[in-house]
């Protein structure tokens, strides 16, 4: 089966697997995006799920600007990326988590700014695509 995009239909160019769903007598199937459906819809490829969240629809936090989205899109699953966007991911749900007491939702959002910056510099360059290439 050819992967095509879910929302534009496109089967050309790099498409990114962004969702998996389990099959009850196989192995299921994967949801798969362009790089500009996936910054349109906001969409976070499936490589930087968090371990234990793998498999449904990720979107990134509000927080994230459609600008540095459609950066990412271009880069899609660079495995460099995945820890940062956890990191991002992990802190917008400790902020959203009504919970959480004020001294940690601080901290939360320190660690959300930082993911923020780090994910810019990696967009604008920070990344390379070949070993000291820009």
């Amino acid at each position: 089966m050819i992967p095509r995009c879910t929302w534009c239909r496109t089967t050309l160019g790099t498409l990114i697997l962004y969702a998996v769903e389990a099959g009850a007598s196989a192995c299921g199937w994967g949801y798969h995006a362009c790089p500009g459906c996936l910054a349109a819809e906001r969409l976070v490829p499936f490589a930087h799920h968090p371990a234990m969240a793998r498999g449904p629809r990720m979107r990134y936090p509000d927080v994230v600007p459609a600008a540095l989205l459609r950066r990412l899109a271009l880069l899609g699953d660079d495995p460099r990326l995945t820890p940062v966007v956890r990191r991002l991911l992990a802190a917008d749900a400790r902020l959203r988590d009504r919970r959480t007491p004020p001294p940690d939702r601080h901290a939360a959002g320190a660690l959300l700014r930082s993911a923020l910056l780090d994910l810019r510099t990696l967009a604008r360059g920070g990344l390379t695509t070949a070993e000291g290439a820009p």
